[in-house]
C-alpha cells in the first residue's frame, strides 16, 4: 500500500520527466528495481512543479543506496515511458 509522503528525493534533484504522448510534464510513477533480481524495491508517485519534483506517495521503504538499482519511469496518465530532462536542458 502506498503511503503519503510529500518529500523531496535527492535521486530526483535536477530532473524533470516529459511525456511526449500527453505533451507535458505530468505526474509520473517511478519503479525502483534491484539489478540482480529485478525485484521491485519501491514505487513512487511523483508530482512535478515548475522546476522540481516531489514524491507524493511511496511504499515507505528507505533506500540508503541506489548503486544496485535501476528505475523505470512512466507517465501516471497514459503509462508510457517518459523522457528525463536534466536541469541544464539536456536529456538523459
Amino acid at each position: 500500500m502506498l503511503i503519503k509522503k510529500q518529500h523531496f528525493s535527492t535521486a530526483l534533484f535536477g530532473r524533470l520527466f516529459e511525456c511526449k504522448n500527453c505533451n507535458g510534464f505530468p505526474k509520473v510513477i517511478r519503479l525502483i528495481h534491484e539489478k540482480l533480481s529485478d525485484n521491485i524495491l519501491n514505487i513512487e508517485l511523483i508530482s512535478q512543479r515548475n522546476d522540481y519534483c516531489s514524491v507524493d506517495y511511496d511504499l515507505g521503504i528507505y533506500l540508503n543506496t541506489y548503486e544496485n538499482t535501476y528505475e523505470l519511469v512512466t507517465c501516471a496518465h497514459c503509462n508510457q515511458p517518459v523522457i528525463t530532462v536534466l536541469e541544464d536542458g539536456g536529456i538523459a
